[in-house]
């Protein structure tokens, strides 16, 4: 199993983060995005292209970008950009957002027309990152014979992982995406939606084509289980703006390094390959010391091999 971390905003301090989540072992740096949220989050590719420039070895992503905010053209040139600087090691991890409406209010993108445009953005993209004269005409985005000049280090661009709790994420996944990485999953619920992706691929013919299965998980650190969710409930809940409770307890990584551990080689039994740590808290001493922890625990995860 691979393991990745979220970086918290904290301006200068979200870049020397980054570089220590490299130095500790870990195999990825990540960035969450709201244009418009609850609490003060980065645009998703500046962030990942300061990543990129302060680290060597790990992969860089997004996790997620609300690909239906934008349009695919700059965001093709701008993604293959970061994939230079970082020489391959770029994850484009998109999805169609929904929980802040603010946000689509504020972009003036209509928040019934997510999805589609979340379609159109990826298949664009794929068109975009060919190397060749693009082409696109759908519903909501349409280019003539469009070249970027600048093409990504990655042969046909950046993988798309595909974000999401709905049946849509899923089948998105299956028939889009060159990986899958929810929130929120249990278990049983991330080994039924593995099922289900698997057996998309293999009736569309994409069985060979290579795929990712990972996850984000929220979780907190702290001497008692009772302890880590009295804090990540309310950190979640001022994220989200919604009582956060109910889903910290059936979602989340709660208590001890070893119960959280121990909670990481269940979500590798279900069939996770990458996991993507997500602190509920953002506080700089508390993120560090999180890092220091969990950094003398990756030898074993690394050896975890996800099952099916």
């Amino acid at each position: 199993m691979k393991v990745g971390v979220i970086v918290p905003w904290l301006g200068r301090g979200t870049l020397e983060l980054s570089r220590q989540i490299e130095v500790l072992g870990f195999d990825s740096v990540w960035t969450g995005e709201h244009i418009v949220g609850h609490v003060p989050e980065p645009e998703a590719l500046t962030a990942f292209a300061g990543f990129a420039a302060v680290t060597d070895r790990i992969t860089v992503g997004t996790s997620i970008l609300v690909m239906p905010l934008r349009h695919p053209v700059p965001t093709a040139k701008a993604v293959t950009t970061v994939d230079g600087f970082a020489q391959g090691r770029v994850v484009l991890g998109v999805g169609a957002g929904g929980d802040f409406a603010r946000e689509f209010e504020a972009c003036q993108v209509p928040l019934r027309e997510r999805g589609a445009r979340l379609d159109e953005g990826m298949d664009a993209l794929r068109l975009l990152w060919s190397g060749k004269d693009a082409s696109f005409s759908g519903r909501h985005f349409k280019f003539q014979e469009v070249r970027l000049d600048v093409e990504a280090h990655q042969s046909g661009g950046p993988p798309l992982w595909v974000g999401g709790r709905s049946d849509k994420a899923i089948e998105r996944a299956a028939t889009r995406g060159d990986g899958f990485i929810p929130y929120m999953y249990d278990g049983t619920r991330y080994r039924r939606a593995r099922d289900t992706i698997l057996d998309h691929r293999n009736q569309g013919g994409r069985a060979g084509d290579p795929f990712t299965f990972a996850l984000c998980v929220h979780g907190f650190v702290a001497p008692t289980v009772e302890k880590a969710e009295v804090v990540a409930s309310r950190v979640l809940g001022e994220r989200y703006g919604m009582q956060s409770g109910p889903f910290v307890r059936r979602y989340g990584l709660l208590g001890t390094i070893d119960h959280r551990v121990a909670t990481l080689e269940e979500f590798s039994t279900a069939g996770v390959e990458h996991v993507v740590l997500d602190h509920a808290d953002d506080r700089v001493e508390v993120f560090g010391e999180f890092l220091q922890v969990f950094a003398e625990r990756l030898d074993p995860l690394h050896k975890l091999q996800a099952s099916g």
